[in-house]
């Protein structure tokens, strides 16, 4: 098997009061083994095989293949209702990786069994039926050992699936982050988010939205609010990224990644965790 070392997961912070927002990326470190080749090794990860975005209000309609990589994960409830909670982010046609928190029951606060989680890839409108939308059900939930329900601290999992997922235009694997981890390295670099977020009425959206996040130094992120931010961040394993004002992570957006361009390709730097 192909072990690959995974080094990044994050949370966001919104205030509606003061209009600011953070995306906090934790360098948590990984082993994980794959029982076969993974796209990223094989060269062929992070590409985006179709151009489209529409300009809406406080960020982007994020079209059919805009995002190929990105998922989105449902739970089930008794009398068979289910309901979307978190995104994911596609690594190989058998794996994804989300937030920790967003495979906890949310009500009864218990971890859920694999049996009440399925994803959906390949989707761009909650409700629209497309034919190149795949789903599948999940066969193993892998939490970090170490993940914190109070302070997110190692809010970071993998879902093995049931059935393998198959590539199309419309759904790709992330290219993962193999670069220093130095936060200097990377200060003042855009990254995207992407997601169902709750909009500015507090409603889900039916389309999938993207928007910027800059990445902050560590001393912004936080004299924005350090009573509040000093509590979540973690020396060695976070950093911060988005707008003191505007745009932001809401819940929704939770489990879904946080991306950079590396040339030709996408990297997954970060996991959205805490909204």
């Amino acid at each position: 098997p192909l072990v690959l070392l995974v080094r990044l997961f994050c949370s966001t912070e919104y205030h509606p009061a003061i209009g600011k927002w953070f995306v906090f990326v934790h360098l948590a470190l990984a082993l994980i083994s794959f029982g076969s080749q993974s796209a990223e090794a094989a060269g062929n990860c992070g590409e985006k095989k179709t151009v489209a975005q529409q300009l809406i209000a406080n960020g982007y309609k994020a079209l059919a293949g805009s995002w190929p990589w990105h998922g989105a994960m449902f739970h089930r409830y008794r009398k068979g209702a289910t309901a979307y909670v978190c995104g994911v982010t596609i690594m190989t046609e058998q794996f994804v990786i989300t937030a920790a928190h967003c495979t906890i029951d949310p009500n009864e606060r218990q971890k859920l069994p694999a049996n009440r989680v399925f994803i959906k890839v390949g989707l761009s409108n909650l409700n629209s039926p497309e034919s190149h939308v795949q789903q599948h059900d999940v066969d193993l939930i892998i939490r970090h050992e170490e993940y914190d329900v109070v302070t997110f601290e190692n809010d970071i999992a993998l879902l093995k699936l049931y059935s393998e997922i198959t590539y199309n235009n419309y759904i790709q694997p992330i290219c993962l982050w193999q670069g220093d981890t130095q936060l200097s390295k990377i200060v003042s670099q855009v990254g995207y988010i992407v997601g169902w977020g709750l909009n500015e009425d507090y409603k889900l959206p039916q389309d999938l939205n993207e928007a910027t996040a800059p990445i902050v130094s560590r001393r912004e992120c936080i004299e924005s609010d350090r009573n509040h931010f000093s509590k979540f961040y973690f020396e060695s394993k976070t950093f911060c990224a988005g707008y003191r004002n505007g745009t932001h992570a809401a819940q929704g957006d939770s489990g879904g990644g946080l991306f950079l361009r590396m040339g030709s390709n996408w990297v997954l730097r970060g996991i959205v965790s805490n909204t």
